[in-house]
């Protein structure tokens, strides 16, 4: 069955299975339940999965920041402590101004969750809080909140010893870079495209790619890749991957 018709990605892994059949290999992907499902398709189709262990960005840069961010006394900050250092840094951020608009609409459901989730994705992104407050806003005001919360919750996570998933991003990244391939839980890594390859992941994405990561390939599309997004794409589509004219021509 392995000479069936597949998408490249699952030919891709097949191949990997087939050149270390018996290694330990970590499969870096999106989610856990992605890579399971990779794996039981590629069992489905007659190569074994022996040997494999499914990890995403976020927990590959816990087992190597894990050793760094003990020595230095510092924790990840969960769910609930970022919930809680945002909802802190946002009451500092509107006690000046009681009455303004964004004050009042901070006492609404849901305002607070959707500041708390622009902060972590301004993490993630690497977006420095002098770039934000002088970039162009449609809102200058929404803008101006954002960056004072972002600064607060920063300065929150340093006097709680925490530290976000950004910073134990880039922290994993640092140390790969230091100690190499030796550091990974697994001497192989293959990576699933399409993860991201900007901000905070995309660091930790690039320093495995320098420690010899390998990105499966994936169908090739009629447009460019958009920036930002691993990407390794197949010399040519797999038969019956939906990326084919009507003629069977790319």
């Amino acid at each position: 069955m392995a000479d069936s018709p597949a998408p490249a990605v699952l030919h891709s892994l097949e191949t990997a299975t087939a050149e270390y059949p018996l290694d330990r290999k970590l499969l870096l992907c999106r989610s856990i339940g992605e890579g399971r499902e990779l794996l039981r398709a590629m069992a489905a189709r007659g190569s074994s999965w022996l040997g494999w262990e499914i990890s995403t960005p976020r927990r590959l840069a816990m087992d190597l920041a894990g050793p760094t961010l003990v020595a230095d006394g510092r924790t990840l900050a969960d769910d609930f402590d970022q919930e809680a250092g945002v909802d802190m840094a946002l009451h500092d951020a509107l006690s000046p101004t009681p009455d303004a608009p964004l004050a009042r609409l901070a006492e609404t459901p849901g305002f607070r969750q959707a500041v708390a989730g622009a902060i972590r994705e301004l993490a993630l992104a690497g977006v420095e809080t002098r770039r934000l407050r002088r970039s162009p806003a449609s809102n200058e005001s929404v803008r101006d909140l954002l960056a004072a919360v972002f600064d607060g919750y920063e300065r929150w996570l340093e006097d709680s010893g925490l530290v976000g998933v950004a910073e134990v991003m880039r922290t994993a990244a640092e140390r790969l870079t230091a100690t190499g391939p030796a550091a990974l839980p697994a001497p192989i890594v293959y990576m699933v495209p399409g993860l991201p390859a900007a901000g905070a992941t995309g660091t930790l994405i690039q320093a495995l790619l320098n420690a010899g990561a390998v990105t499966l390939m994936a169908d090739p599309v009629r447009v460019p890749a958009p920036p930002g997004i691993l990407w390794n794409p197949a010399p040519t589509p797999a038969p019956l991957s939906g990326l084919l004219g009507e003629d069977g021509s790319a």
